[in-house]
Order: C-alpha cells, then structure tokens, then sequence
C-alpha cells in the first residue's frame, strides 16, 4: 500500500468500526425507554392482580371475570413485550436501527394498552373510586350553552336535515 493510501484506509476502517458503536448510543435512548416502559408495565400488572386478588375474595362472579379478561391481557402484552424486548437488544447489538425501532414501536403500544387495560380493570368495581392518579372528566362541563343552539330557537338541531341540493338538481 502507498504511503499516502495508508492514513486514508486507516481512517475508513476507524471509521467502520465507530458506526455500531454509534448506533449503540443512538440505541442506549431506545434501550433505556424500553426498560422505563416494562417496568411501567409490571407495575401495573401488579396493580391488577391485587385488583384480581379483591375480587376473588369479593366473590361475585361478574367482576371476577371481569378483572380476569384485564389481567391475562396484560399478562399475553407483557410476554409479547418481553420478546421484543430481546429483539431490541438484538437489533441494537447487531446495528439494526430499522429493526430496533419496530421492536420500540411493539413495545411502547403494549405499554400503552397495559395502561388502558389496568383503567378498564378498575371500572370492573362499580362502587370503586377511581385510583387518585386519575382524573374523571365530564365533557358536558366544557360545552358553553350557546354552543348547543345555534338558531336560538330553545330545541337543538340534532334531526334537522339541510335541504337537499346537489349539483345534479
């Protein structure tokens, strides 16, 4: 190899042996919110299986299998989750950006669903309060009257039918 090639190859294998080291810092981001969000996830699993405990000592067949449906869909997210998990690790190992993304993506939804679920698991107790975390918003509050009747006539507009033109006619 010519002497003024020599620092050029050096730089380029440098070079390529910087790229997955990159990627892996890149991917420490990815790694580090996959984690936050399982442990997200088992926290609420818990949640609900201490949820699941009380209904079984509450003894009523309804919301025992209420709170069941919850709990073993959170159980198959979480499995699923575990597995992309490893996959992600994978991924970021092996420098795979596209793949580790898909893994996140697969987990981020499944911490999203485990959220919704673990708030249905609640609903399952009527006579509950919901967990203080929470907030009950009534959407009615927020609608000013004037907003409900627009002609001012006192009946709101709900089954009025515009009259029917069409460019056809």
């Amino acid at each position: 190899m010519k002497p003024t090639l020599r620092p050029m190859a050096l730089a380029l294998f440098a070079a390529a042996l910087a790229v997955p080291a990159l990627a892996q810092e890149g991917g420490g981001d990815k790694l580090a919110t996959a984690q936050e969000k399982m442990g997200e996830m088992t926290d609420n699993q818990a949640t609900v299986k201490q949820l699941s405990d009380k209904a079984n000592r509450n003894g009523d067949d309804d919301l025992i299998v209420c709170v069941l449906k919850k709990e073993n869909a959170i159980d198959a997210l979480i499995g699923v989750s575990n597995i992309a998990m490893d996959d992600l690790k994978k991924a970021l190992a092996a420098a795979q950006e596209a793949r580790a993304d898909h893994e996140l993506r697969k987990i981020l939804v499944a911490s999203s669903r485990v959220s919704q679920f673990t708030t249905e698991s609640y609903e399952c107790f009527p006579d509950q309060e919901v967990a203080s975390d929470e907030n009950i918003v009534n959407a009615e509050d927020f609608v000013a009257e004037d907003e409900t009747d627009d002609n001012g006539d006192g009946e709101g507009d709900v089954g009025w039918d515009p009259p029917s033109t069409t460019p056809f006619e």
